[in-house]
């Protein structure tokens, strides 16, 4: 197996900047607390799929006021509403 380790953060020398390390195996990517990224659009359409996003712009959990950010260990993707912040896991 062949790791790629890429610095994808350079804030090393700036006040409370630490940068952030990417771990690439075998085409999927890990950060260094565990999670994953895999593609964003699928990650939504199975968030609709399941229910857990909606199509319907009215709905408090219409797909397009989130953002996808990662998927942990066990598989859960988690997306960000871009005006609240607050996290929903599908």
């Amino acid at each position: 197996m062949q790791y790629y380790c890429y610095i994808v953060d350079t804030n090393w020398d700036k006040p409370g900047g630490g940068g952030s390390i990417t771990l690439y195996v075998k085409g999927r990517t890990m950060n260094r607390r565990g999670y994953t990224f895999r593609d964003s659009q699928q990650a939504f359409q199975d968030a609709i799929d399941k229910g857990t996003l909606s199509t319907d712009n009215n709905a408090d959990n219409f797909a397009g006021h989130y953002m996808y950010m990662h998927t942990s260990r066990g598989g859960v993707d988690a997306f960000k509403n871009i005006n609240t912040r607050q996290y929903i896991t599908s």
